[in-house]
């Protein structure tokens, strides 16, 4: 009788550039995708702003930026929002929650608007399980550069 051995090797796919989960740096790919909901009249507390974005490291796409922004207070208020959301990457999410603020109306989502934001990482998935830290997102126009002080021990 023949034995046959069957030996399988299993492979961990990364994202490049971020397979030891130290700090990096991630940039927006110049596009919004934006829906507004609960708009009346004028911009209200409640309205929310869903969005995605692809991400980009390198200039090479790893994933996507998918968040909801639900307003605090009105713009001519400060604008304030709550935002959560998750970059979804090749080998991983990475969860937050923060708040920023929109000083744009809310019914221009041509642009995100305000200076950027600093949100807390809740945790992830994957190679991100657990991963604690922050993002800081440094808005310019459309383009977004999110800066990731993370650890993922």
């Amino acid at each position: 009788m023949r034995r046959i051995t069957i030996a399988l090797a299993f492979v961990a796919l990364a994202t490049p550039g971020l397979a030891d989960c130290d700090d990096f740096v991630l940039t927006s790919d110049g596009q919004e995708r934006s829906l507004l909901s609960d708009v009346g009249e004028a911009p209200a507390v409640g309205d929310r702003l869903f969005g995605h974005r692809a991400v980009l490291l390198d200039g090479q796409r790893v994933g996507s930026n998918r968040f909801i922004s639900t307003a605090m207070e009105a713009p001519g208020d400060g604008g304030t929002q709550h935002l959560t959301g998750a970059f979804l990457l090749d080998d991983g999410t990475i969860h937050y929650e923060g708040f920023w603020n929109r000083s744009l109306p809310a019914t221009d989502v041509s642009a995100p608007g305000g200076d950027g934001y600093t949100a807390a990482i809740t945790g992830g998935t994957g190679r991100y399980n657990e991963a604690t830290g922050t993002i800081t997102n440094h808005i310019d126009g459309l383009n977004s550069r999110y800066s990731f002080d993370i650890d993922c021990d």
